[in-house]
């Protein structure tokens, strides 16, 4: 086995990681985001009761 292909490897894998923690993160915060607009749609004055 040619010792740069592992490190290739590893530098892939390592990307792939990060990128995946980093989608999560993000997606979490996101979705945090748009559940407290939504929440402080609903609860805000003037809204219509029907």
């Amino acid at each position: 086995m040619d010792p740069t292909e592992l490190d290739d490897d590893l530098v892939l894998d390592m990307g792939e990681i990060l990128t995946s923690f980093c989608a999560r993160l993000y997606g979490n915060s996101t979705a945090e985001n748009r559940a407290r607009a939504a929440l402080s749609a609903a609860t805000s004055p003037g809204m219509d009761d029907e």
